[in-house]
């Protein structure tokens, strides 16, 4: 996620969009195994910061 900040602050928000997409799959397969609730918390904010970022390339 580090590398996602720096791409969006450096302007680079496809590259950045295309890492958080990368990150949200990776979570989506793992979020139901252990703790449902807590995987759906981390999962929204992944969301909501793609969200932003999806605002960001329209741009």
């Amino acid at each position: 996620m580090a590398l996602v900040t720096v791409l969006e602050l450096n302007g680079d928000f496809q590259e950045a969009l295309d890492l958080l997409e990368e990150e949200i799959e990776a979570e989506a397969g793992t979020i139901y195994g252990v703790d449902e609730n807590l995987g759906d918390y981390a999962m929204k904010g992944l969301q909501e910061r793609r969200t932003r970022l999806v605002a960001s390339v329209a741009l």
